[in-house]
């Protein structure tokens, strides 16, 4: 009963240490892959319309699309930054606006309102 006892205290303390690391780990962007498609929707049945939306697509009149987390790395104004698995990313010094280097491009990304800057790669 000692022994788990004492487990039971171990775990919970790594536990809350590690939550707390990681809850204070700030975050100022995100980014997001969208995959994209033209498609005339009339032309698909409501049974095929909701699997589609059952598995995460979205669907508007003349567009299928869908959208996840970007992960792995990007290069934010010269330095690559880690992407979180959720897409969130930190930029030291929250500047307005950040150059982003992808896909042979250079972008600029500014601030929204809520002081968030957010980078939405769309895939055709």
């Amino acid at each position: 009963m000692k022994k788990l006892v004492f487990f039971m205290m171990v775990f919970f303390l790594v536990f809350s240490t590690s939550v707390s690391v990681f809850a204070s780990t700030p975050v100022n962007g995100r980014a997001t892959v969208i995959i994209s498609s033209k498609y005339d929707t009339s032309k698909l049945t409501t049974q095929q319309i909701q699997e589609l939306e059952k598995a995460n697509w979205k669907v508007t009149e003349d567009e299928l699309y869908f959208s996840a987390p970007m992960t792995g790395e990007l290069l934010i104004n010269g330095e690559v930054v880690q992407l979180n698995s959720d897409g969130t990313f930190y930029v030291e010094g929250s500047p307005e606006s950040i150059k982003i280097q992808h896909d042979g491009k250079n972008l600029e990304v500014k601030k929204n309102k809520e002081g968030f800057y957010v980078f939405n790669y769309v895939v055709d």
